[in-house]
């Protein structure tokens, strides 16, 4: 058969768990990708594992699996998921607020924050660009994620400035976990030794990342022209593991986003069979 097909999400976010693989020869093609992008190709089959949004993998749960102990989480602070505003967030009721399609998770998670606290903003979707630019634009507000959201002067177009990761605190003292590593559920029933093994690229590639975190902060730093410092403070904020906490925190999500009837259903994590 043909190289299983891993994908990549092309932020820094992702890096401590793919710096074991960068420079090597694996037994994979790694595809780099946003995270909107990585979500339709795993879903199209183009892809067969791959870090999806925490919510992506909700809406298709039916299709997809769980790699077991991987994820992107934070408990508080994220610093590359933010929310920026002209207005303080008791004012937002009919603001728009500006979000991409590679935001799809933190965009469901300020639905159900504003509708708990019963204010409608209105969310336009546009695509992902520079903060003076949606400032210029008449936004009062937008949601920056990734890469932008760490190397743009959000402070400086927009009067507020709040972390997605601490607003989550407000609901729920647990981790928010906003995306997973998944399966297609065809391809790993077909495939378990494959699977199986790319697991274990992950997780040992992981393992050096989270042993050499000063060696992936200084590559990241140069990948984006950030001070070191600030990329250290990133990672130390950031989880990959996939863990009892993790999984209470995205399955609570989970349970809000369908009481609110963001999603149709209760949804469960589904993990795949894999030795690792």
């Amino acid at each position: 058969m043909e190289k299983v097909r891993v994908g990549r999400i092309q932020y820094i976010n992702v890096a401590p768990v793919y710096h074991g693989i960068d420079g090597s020869n694996p037994p994979f093609t790694v595809v780099p990708g946003s995270p909107s992008t990585l979500n339709r190709m795993v879903l199209d089959g183009e892809l067969d594992v791959s870090p999806v949004s925490s919510v992506a993998y909700a809406r298709h749960h039916d299709r997809l699996v769980v790699v077991p102990g991987l994820s992107i989480s934070c408990f508080g602070r994220v610093m590359s998921v933010l929310l920026a505003s002209q207005s303080p967030l008791d004012e937002l009721d009919g603001k728009k607020i500006a979000v991409t399609d590679e935001s799809e998770t933190a965009a469901c998670f300020l639905k159900l924050y504003f509708s708990q606290k019963g204010i409608t903003p209105l969310f336009v979707e546009t695509v992902a660009c520079p903060c003076k630019e949606l400032a210029d634009r008449g936004f009062d507000s937008a949601l920056a994620i990734g890469d932008l959201a760490l190397t743009q002067n959000w402070e400086g177009c927009f009067r507020y400035v709040w972390d997605v990761g601490e607003m989550w605190q407000e609901l729920a003292t647990l981790p928010f976990v906003f995306a997973l590593w998944v399966v297609r559920k065809e391809f790993a029933e077909k495939h378990a030794d494959k699977v199986s093994e790319v697991v274990r690229y992950l997780h040992d590639s992981k393992r050096k990342g989270m042993s050499e975190t000063d060696k992936v902060a200084q590559r990241s730093a140069a990948t984006l022209g950030l001070p070191i410092e600030t990329c250290r403070k990133y990672y130390s904020l950031l989880s990959y593991d996939l863990g009892q906490s993790e999984i209470e925190g995205v399955e609570t999500f989970f349970d809000m986003l369908y009481s609110r009837g963001i999603l149709p259903g209760r949804v469960r994590l589904s993990f795949c069979r894999c030795d690792f």
